[in-house]
Protein backbone atom coordinates (compact mmCIF):
# COMPACT_ATOMS: atom_id res chain seq x y z
CA UNK A 1 0.00 0.00 0.00
CA UNK A 2 2.79 2.46 0.83
CA UNK A 3 5.06 1.65 -2.77
CA UNK A 4 1.24 2.55 -4.65
CA UNK A 5 0.22 5.14 -2.43
CA UNK A 6 3.90 7.59 -3.38
CA UNK A 7 3.80 6.45 -6.85
CA UNK A 8 0.64 7.78 -7.04
CA UNK A 9 2.14 10.83 -5.26
CA UNK A 10 5.42 10.79 -7.45
CA UNK A 11 3.12 10.71 -10.88
CA UNK A 12 0.89 13.51 -9.70
CA UNK A 13 4.15 15.85 -8.72
CA UNK A 14 6.16 15.08 -11.87
CA UNK A 15 3.27 14.91 -14.28
CA UNK A 16 3.78 11.32 -15.53
CA UNK A 17 0.50 9.43 -15.02
CA UNK A 18 -1.12 11.13 -18.09
CA UNK A 19 1.80 10.00 -20.88
CA UNK A 20 3.41 7.45 -19.03
CA UNK A 21 1.45 3.93 -19.89
CA UNK A 22 3.82 1.51 -20.02
CA UNK A 23 8.02 1.77 -19.43
CA UNK A 24 10.98 0.29 -21.18
CA UNK A 25 14.31 -0.92 -19.80
CA UNK A 26 17.01 1.23 -21.63
CA UNK A 27 19.82 -0.66 -20.68
CA UNK A 28 22.19 2.65 -19.39
CA UNK A 29 23.40 0.08 -16.54
CA UNK A 30 25.46 -1.92 -19.14
CA UNK A 31 27.51 1.23 -20.45
CA UNK A 32 27.39 2.68 -16.38
CA UNK A 33 26.52 1.19 -12.96
CA UNK A 34 27.16 4.76 -11.40
CA UNK A 35 24.49 6.98 -10.09
CA UNK A 36 22.66 8.99 -12.67
CA UNK A 37 23.02 12.77 -12.64
CA UNK A 38 20.86 14.15 -14.98
CA UNK A 39 18.56 12.48 -17.85
CA UNK A 40 16.82 15.06 -20.44
CA UNK A 41 15.10 15.06 -23.75
CA UNK A 42 16.53 17.28 -26.51
CA UNK A 43 15.56 17.37 -30.22
CA UNK A 44 14.10 14.22 -29.88
CA UNK A 45 16.57 12.21 -28.47
CA UNK A 46 17.04 11.03 -24.62
CA UNK A 47 20.34 11.99 -22.69
CA UNK A 48 21.72 11.03 -19.80
CA UNK A 49 24.82 12.03 -17.30
CA UNK A 50 25.97 9.94 -14.72
CA UNK A 51 28.44 10.60 -12.27
CA UNK A 52 31.67 9.02 -10.16
CA UNK A 53 32.49 11.21 -7.49
CA UNK A 54 33.47 14.47 -8.97
CA UNK A 55 33.78 13.06 -12.62
CA UNK A 56 30.82 13.33 -14.54
CA UNK A 57 29.98 11.63 -18.46
CA UNK A 58 27.76 11.67 -20.97
CA UNK A 59 25.85 9.25 -23.38
CA UNK A 60 22.71 9.22 -25.83
CA UNK A 61 19.89 6.66 -25.99
CA UNK A 62 20.47 5.57 -29.33
CA UNK A 63 17.80 4.88 -32.13
CA UNK A 64 17.18 1.07 -31.33
CA UNK A 65 16.27 2.32 -27.84
CA UNK A 66 18.16 -0.13 -25.41
CA UNK A 67 21.98 0.97 -26.54
CA UNK A 68 23.81 4.66 -25.45
CA UNK A 69 26.72 6.04 -27.13
CA UNK A 70 28.86 8.61 -25.01
CA UNK A 71 28.65 11.99 -26.30
CA UNK A 72 32.32 13.54 -27.16
CA UNK A 73 32.41 17.18 -27.03
CA UNK A 74 35.05 20.35 -26.92
CA UNK A 75 34.19 20.54 -23.32
CA UNK A 76 37.37 20.10 -21.76
CA UNK A 77 35.82 19.82 -17.69
CA UNK A 78 33.17 16.79 -17.25
CA UNK A 79 29.16 17.35 -18.09
CA UNK A 80 27.22 17.80 -14.94
CA UNK A 81 23.68 18.86 -16.31
CA UNK A 82 21.76 18.82 -19.52
CA UNK A 83 19.07 21.01 -20.38
CA UNK A 84 17.12 21.50 -23.20
CA UNK A 85 16.40 24.92 -24.12
CA UNK A 86 14.94 25.12 -27.71
CA UNK A 87 17.06 24.96 -30.37
CA UNK A 88 20.02 25.17 -27.46
CA UNK A 89 21.30 22.60 -25.51
CA UNK A 90 22.29 23.76 -22.43
CA UNK A 91 25.12 21.99 -20.24
CA UNK A 92 26.63 22.50 -16.72
CA UNK A 93 30.40 21.04 -16.20
CA UNK A 94 31.60 20.80 -13.05
CA UNK A 95 35.60 20.72 -12.36
CA UNK A 96 36.52 18.27 -9.38
CA UNK A 97 34.10 20.32 -7.32
CA UNK A 98 35.87 23.27 -7.81
CA UNK A 99 34.10 25.59 -10.25
CA UNK A 100 31.41 25.26 -13.05
CA UNK A 101 31.19 25.92 -16.65
CA UNK A 102 27.84 26.78 -18.61
CA UNK A 103 28.18 26.74 -22.04
CA UNK A 104 25.01 25.99 -24.64
CA UNK A 105 25.22 24.16 -28.15
CA UNK A 106 23.08 24.24 -31.46
CA UNK A 107 25.12 20.77 -32.32
CA UNK A 108 23.58 18.18 -29.32
CA UNK A 109 26.57 19.35 -27.30
CA UNK A 110 29.74 18.02 -30.16
CA UNK A 111 30.39 22.32 -30.18
CA UNK A 112 29.86 24.44 -27.51
CA UNK A 113 29.92 28.03 -26.68
CA UNK A 114 30.65 29.32 -22.95
CA UNK A 115 27.65 31.03 -21.49
CA UNK A 116 28.86 32.61 -17.74
CA UNK A 117 28.65 36.50 -18.43
CA UNK A 118 27.09 37.51 -15.32
CA UNK A 119 27.75 34.98 -12.83
CA UNK A 120 30.18 35.02 -10.11
CA UNK A 121 33.23 34.18 -11.03
CA UNK A 122 35.43 31.22 -8.70
CA UNK A 123 38.06 28.73 -8.73
CA UNK A 124 38.93 29.48 -12.04
CA UNK A 125 35.51 29.57 -14.23
CA UNK A 126 32.22 30.75 -12.51
CA UNK A 127 30.97 29.56 -8.62
CA UNK A 128 29.97 26.03 -8.56
CA UNK A 129 26.09 25.70 -10.24
CA UNK A 130 23.68 22.89 -8.89
CA UNK A 131 21.23 22.64 -11.46
CA UNK A 132 19.88 24.58 -14.91
CA UNK A 133 16.17 24.87 -15.57
CA UNK A 134 14.40 26.04 -19.16
CA UNK A 135 11.01 27.43 -19.95
CA UNK A 136 9.88 29.71 -22.83
CA UNK A 137 13.19 30.98 -23.50
CA UNK A 138 14.57 31.72 -20.43
CA UNK A 139 17.24 30.03 -18.53
CA UNK A 140 17.59 29.30 -14.62
CA UNK A 141 20.98 28.44 -12.83
CA UNK A 142 21.06 27.49 -9.01
CA UNK A 143 24.19 28.99 -7.93
CA UNK A 144 23.77 27.44 -4.52
CA UNK A 145 24.89 30.03 -2.13
CA UNK A 146 25.65 32.69 -4.75
CA UNK A 147 21.79 32.25 -5.39
CA UNK A 148 19.65 31.96 -8.65
CA UNK A 149 20.45 33.58 -11.65
CA UNK A 150 18.69 34.03 -15.05
CA UNK A 151 18.73 34.64 -18.49
CA UNK A 152 16.66 35.04 -21.57
CA UNK A 153 18.41 32.51 -24.29
CA UNK A 154 19.03 35.68 -26.81
CA UNK A 155 20.79 38.11 -24.01
CA UNK A 156 24.60 38.12 -23.41
CA UNK A 157 24.28 38.08 -19.63
CA UNK A 158 23.07 36.83 -16.54
CA UNK A 159 21.28 38.43 -13.76
CA UNK A 160 20.74 37.56 -9.96
CA UNK A 161 17.21 36.73 -9.27
CA UNK A 162 15.50 38.27 -5.81
CA UNK A 163 18.03 40.08 -4.03
CA UNK A 164 15.49 41.20 -1.75
CA UNK A 165 14.66 38.00 -0.16
CA UNK A 166 17.99 36.90 -0.21
CA UNK A 167 17.01 33.77 -1.84
CA UNK A 168 19.95 31.33 -1.30
CA UNK A 169 20.03 28.52 -4.38
CA UNK A 170 22.15 26.15 -2.36
CA UNK A 171 18.89 26.15 0.38
CA UNK A 172 15.77 27.90 -1.05
CA UNK A 173 13.83 25.56 -3.68
CA UNK A 174 12.22 27.54 -7.12
CA UNK A 175 10.13 26.48 -10.33
CA UNK A 176 8.18 27.65 -13.04
CA UNK A 177 5.03 26.82 -13.49
CA UNK A 178 3.01 28.54 -16.73
CA UNK A 179 5.30 31.47 -17.05
CA UNK A 180 5.42 32.50 -13.06
CA UNK A 181 8.23 31.77 -10.52
CA UNK A 182 7.33 29.95 -7.49
CA UNK A 183 10.57 30.29 -4.48
CA UNK A 184 10.54 29.28 -1.17
CA UNK A 185 12.93 31.32 1.37
CA UNK A 186 14.24 29.20 3.94
CA UNK A 187 17.03 31.21 4.64
CA UNK A 188 15.26 34.12 5.04
CA UNK A 189 11.70 34.50 6.67
CA UNK A 190 9.88 30.72 6.30
CA UNK A 191 7.89 32.66 3.18
CA UNK A 192 6.25 31.13 -0.04
CA UNK A 193 7.19 33.73 -3.16
CA UNK A 194 5.55 34.03 -6.72
CA UNK A 195 7.37 36.15 -9.48
CA UNK A 196 5.05 37.21 -13.03
CA UNK A 197 8.05 39.24 -14.02
CA UNK A 198 11.33 36.89 -13.63
CA UNK A 199 12.31 38.28 -10.48
CA UNK A 200 12.21 41.31 -10.75
CA UNK A 201 9.37 41.96 -8.20
CA UNK A 202 7.90 39.36 -5.80
CA UNK A 203 4.94 38.98 -3.73
CA UNK A 204 4.52 37.01 -0.41
CA UNK A 205 1.53 34.02 -0.15
CA UNK A 206 2.51 32.17 2.91
CA UNK A 207 -1.48 31.36 3.49
CA UNK A 208 -2.29 28.86 6.20
CA UNK A 209 1.35 26.76 5.77
CA UNK A 210 2.94 26.47 9.59
CA UNK A 211 4.78 29.23 10.85
CA UNK A 212 7.97 27.24 11.01
CA UNK A 213 7.79 25.72 7.40
CA UNK A 214 10.79 24.91 5.88
CA UNK A 215 10.11 23.85 2.05
CA UNK A 216 12.48 21.10 0.06
CA UNK A 217 11.60 20.65 -3.32
CA UNK A 218 9.07 22.91 -5.46
CA UNK A 219 6.83 20.99 -8.19
CA UNK A 220 4.19 22.02 -11.01
CA UNK A 221 1.50 20.46 -13.12
CA UNK A 222 1.53 22.80 -16.28
CA UNK A 223 -2.08 20.84 -17.01
CA UNK A 224 -3.57 21.38 -14.15
CA UNK A 225 -2.15 24.53 -12.98
CA UNK A 226 -1.64 22.94 -9.28
CA UNK A 227 1.44 23.62 -7.44
CA UNK A 228 3.03 20.68 -4.63
CA UNK A 229 5.88 21.99 -1.95
CA UNK A 230 7.56 19.09 0.54
CA UNK A 231 9.27 19.82 3.22
CA UNK A 232 9.37 19.47 7.58
CA UNK A 233 7.58 21.90 10.00
CA UNK A 234 6.83 21.44 13.41
CA UNK A 235 10.56 21.67 14.83
CA UNK A 236 11.46 19.31 11.73
CA UNK A 237 9.41 16.33 13.64
CA UNK A 238 6.53 16.15 10.96
CA UNK A 239 7.28 15.90 6.71
CA UNK A 240 5.05 15.52 3.97
CA UNK A 241 3.60 17.87 0.93
CA UNK A 242 1.59 20.84 0.62
CA UNK A 243 -0.38 21.51 -2.55
CA UNK A 244 -2.51 24.55 -3.54
CA UNK A 245 -4.85 25.37 -6.80
CA UNK A 246 -4.90 29.26 -6.11
CA UNK A 247 -0.85 29.93 -6.59
CA UNK A 248 -0.07 30.20 -2.79
CA UNK A 249 -3.17 31.94 -1.70
CA UNK A 250 -4.10 28.96 0.03
CA UNK A 251 -2.96 25.51 0.91
CA UNK A 252 -4.13 22.12 1.20
CA UNK A 253 -1.95 19.34 3.22
CA UNK A 254 -1.31 15.77 1.31
CA UNK A 255 -1.05 13.65 4.58
CA UNK A 256 2.31 11.30 4.56
CA UNK A 257 2.72 10.79 7.91
CA UNK A 258 0.99 6.96 7.97
CA UNK A 259 3.42 6.21 5.63
CA UNK A 260 7.18 7.97 6.56
CA UNK A 261 8.80 6.62 8.85
CA UNK A 262 12.22 6.37 10.52
CA UNK A 263 15.33 6.36 7.93
CA UNK A 264 18.83 3.68 8.64
CA UNK A 265 20.15 6.36 10.81
CA UNK A 266 16.59 6.50 12.89
CA UNK A 267 16.36 10.04 11.49
CA UNK A 268 13.02 11.31 9.99
CA UNK A 269 12.49 9.75 6.60
CA UNK A 270 11.46 13.45 4.02
CA UNK A 271 9.36 13.94 0.87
Amino acid sequence: LMKKFLLGVCCSVLSLSAVAQSWQATNLTSVTYLPIACVESHNGDLYATYTNGFNYGMYKLNANQTSWSPVTSNITIAVRDVCSAGSRMYLNSLNSGIYSMIYYSYDNGANVIVDTAGLPQGGGGTTIITSLQYWHGKVIANAGGSGYFIKDTTQAKWKQIDVATKMNGGADPMTVLNDTLYAFDNTGANAFYKSSDWGTSWTQGNANLPADFNANRLSGDPQTGRLYMSGVWSQSTIAGIFYTDNQGASWTQLDMSAYLNKNANNTLQLV
